[in-house]
């Protein structure tokens, strides 16, 4: 059957590396946080907090989750907080058929926030792929005090395949008091910029919130990509994509 997390005191999975089978079920997870600890397990949110050389596969997740995050920044996705690590073992992580439904609301202390996995740490050695997955929910991200990253899918894939945002993302940029603006990034698939991308389509409306800093000024230089970022030289590839 379908499972409701809201009704157990749900603790998010933590180090996962095995194989979770949703065999085509569904799990509601409706979650709230506040003042998350700083750069530890307790501040990566998501259905598991870490994994690292996991396949998920045939599962949709649905529900909310809402952060104000007053400590350092943290991750924070539908999924998966965080993915990865930085050793020179190889290790991948894979998403297959899965489906996120949930609604993601951030503001405060932002890091980066996914629909399915918020950050992926990459190295030489692993790797994070989706196929045949779905991005449905929408995240909104507001009142930060610091550049965000925020993404449809997650910050850092390797390849996705087949593969839709259907996902508003709505990230923030921030003004610092001395005026320099902080310059994260908003995607509809990947905030980082050198994924293969195949067969993959964004249906999704991608934008930035303006925040006020103290000084009254306002900041323009959040960066926005209906597909992925392209700020460095490894440019993402595109196979028979379409931004909508």
């Amino acid at each position: 059957n379908d499972a409701d997390g809201n009704k157990l005191s749900w603790v998010p999975i933590n180090g996962y590396s095995g194989t979770f089978d949703g065999a085509g079920k569904e799990i509601k997870l409706n979650k709230s946080y506040k003042t998350l600890g700083t750069g530890t397990v307790s501040g990566y949110c998501g259905l598991f907090s870490m994994v690292d050389g996991a396949t998920i596969k045939d599962l949709t997740l649905t529900g909310e989750e809402t952060i104000c995050n007053e400590n350092n920044s943290n991750y924070f996705g539908g999924f998966v907080g965080f993915a990865g690590d930085s050793s020179s073992s190889t290790k991948e992580t894979k998403f297959i058929n899965c489906v996120n439904k949930r609604k993601l609301t951030v503001s405060g202390n932002v890091g980066h926030i996914g629909g399915f996995v918020g950050y992926f740490q990459k190295n030489d050695y692993n790797s994070l792929t989706f196929e045949n997955c779905i991005n449905l929910g929408e995240i909104y991200v507001s009142d930060v005090s610091t550049e965000p990253y925020v993404a449809g899918f997650t910050t850092g894939a390797t390849s996705y395949r087949n593969c839709i945002n259907a996902g508003n993302v709505t990230g923030a940029s921030y003004l610092y008091n001395d005026a320099n603006a902080a310059s994260g990034t908003v995607a509809g698939f990947d905030a980082s910029d050198s994924a293969n991308f195949e067969d993959c389509i964004n249906l999704g409306d991608i934008s930035v919130n303006s925040c006020i800093a103290e000084d009254g000024g306002t900041s323009s230089t959040e960066k926005v990509y209906g597909f992925s970022s392209i700020e460095s030289d490894n440019f993402p590839t595109f196979t028979n994509c379409i931004d909508a």
